[in-house]
């Protein structure tokens, strides 16, 4: 399962979920092109869990750390393991 943050969205990822092969890619609800909000997490997540076997793991770039939201994310989702690669992201940060 590949769950996209912004600024892509599901169908961005197409190409990776196909070369990856038996992968599943969905917009978190209110992000990319799917309705709801961050409100909607906990429930969609644990709807997400229970109908996705299998393992289920994040990965985060240090230079965009998880939000508050995606923290309540992780919580309603007890089997994901997480990995932090140093260094990377896709936000920019500001210059200090």
């Amino acid at each position: 399962m590949v769950l996209p943050g912004l600024p892509v969205n599901a169908d961005t990822w197409a190409g990776v979920a196909g070369a990856l092969g038996d992968v599943r890619v969905a917009d978190l609800p209110g992000l990319g092109l799917s309705g709801g909000g961050p409100g909607d997490w906990g429930s969609w997540a644990a709807a997400l869990e229970a109908g996705a076997p299998g393992r289920l793991h994040v990965i985060v770039g240090d230079r965009d750390p998880l939000t508050q939201e995606g923290r309540e994310l992780l919580d309603a989702l007890p089997q994901a393991t997480v990995t932090v690669i140093a260094g990377a992201g896709c936000s920019p940060t500001p210059s200090g």
